[in-house]
């Protein structure tokens, strides 16, 4: 599915207990703060059951709240099914899917060179600049977009100002352009396809007339 499409369905989520519904930049950049390993691209970083919980904790928290990790008896419970490798693999896996569906932007208009944790916090607030200066959103509405949401905003808004970028690849766009008719004949059949007898014969009239000079 295209990119922004993707993020425009991303799905929610329930882990641990707790429906996530959209993963914004304000819950990725208190995983940056907190040096969550969800946000690693080192294939030997370990994730552990805190791990999961604490992400939890803090994806469910608005801007410009902080979260609060302490120990309840349903967080001390799901620390407990966590050490169930198949329930820690489960949503550790729906955790971070969740959070790749809803950071999904423009794939030609983001830096797709970039690696390790995706965004960096200066990047993060510059989304949210962006946001409330050249889109208008309040910080509220700003740092409840979800990264690709940001980023599909903020790239329609440079190409209504006039940026030389695409949500499509130019190289698909021209392999996916229509064959052009060839001749007189090809231009006559599609006209009579498309057209119908008494409208073609007088598109082809007009087409003669403009060919002959």
């Amino acid at each position: 599915m295209e990119n922004i499409l993707q993020n425009l369905f991303a799905p929610e989520v329930r882990v641990c207990g707790k429906w996530l519904k959209r993963y914004t930049l304000w819950h990725h950049l208190l995983l940056k703060a907190f040096q969550s390993p969800f946000l690693s691209e080192d294939p030997d970083e370990r994730i552990t059951p805190a791990d999961v919980l604490v992400a939890v904790s803090i994806c469910k928290t608005g801007w410009p709240h902080r979260p609060r990790f302490r120990a309840t008896p349903r967080s001390l419970l799901w620390e407990g099914f966590l050490l169930f490798p198949s329930t820690f693999r489960k949503s550790a896996e729906a955790l971070h899917s969740w959070a790749r569906f809803h950071s999904e932007g423009p794939s030609f208009w983001r830096d797709t060179s970039k690696t390790g944790g995706g965004l960096t916090a200066p990047e993060i607030y510059s989304l949210v600049y962006g946001l409330t200066s050249k889109a208008g959103l309040s910080e509220l509405d700003a740092w409840s977009k979800s990264p690709g949401q940001a980023e599909a905003i903020l790239a329609t808004v440079a190409e209504m100002e006039g940026a030389e970028i695409h949500f499509c690849d130019p190289q698909e766009l021209e392999e996916a352009a229509p064959i052009q008719p060839a001749d007189r004949a090809e231009i006559e059949a599609l006209a009579r396809r498309d057209l119908g007898e008494q409208r073609a014969e007088a598109f082809m009239e007009n087409w003669d007339r403009n060919h002959a000079n």
